[in-house]
């Protein structure tokens, strides 16, 4: 998936991203219905374990936000950045591009 996004333009990078975003979130969701113990770990995904996509993505991630407002959860994927490597670091970027968003004491 890694390569296909590397060579992609940014619409089909847009697609990429959100599938797995979806993807990621469909296993959170069957995770959390499957058992009853609440483990909490990190998901593996090609595009977030690379380093390399970190910054990239997170201006994706924040474009995509700005742009669809009605379709994407800032919550929903704030969850979801919560259970993959450089997640924390997106989550940052996105506080910084949409402050008004994030009150401390809001979870």
């Amino acid at each position: 998936m890694a390569l296909e996004y590397e060579r992609s333009d940014m619409t089909r990078r847009l697609s990429i991203l959100l599938g797995e975003l979806l993807y990621i979130q469909s296993q959170i969701q069957d995770g959390a219905e499957s058992t009853t113990d609440h483990d909490f770990y990190v998901r593996p995904s090609e595009l977030f374990d690379n380093d390399i996509f970190a910054e990239e993505l997170a201006d994706i991630i924040c474009i995509a936000l700005a742009e669809l407002p009605t379709t994407l959860s800032i919550s929903n994927l704030t969850e979801t950045l919560l259970h993959v490597h450089n997640g924390p670091a997106v989550i940052c970027r996105l506080v910084a591009n949409f402050p008004d968003c994030f009150r401390e004491g809001k979870w």
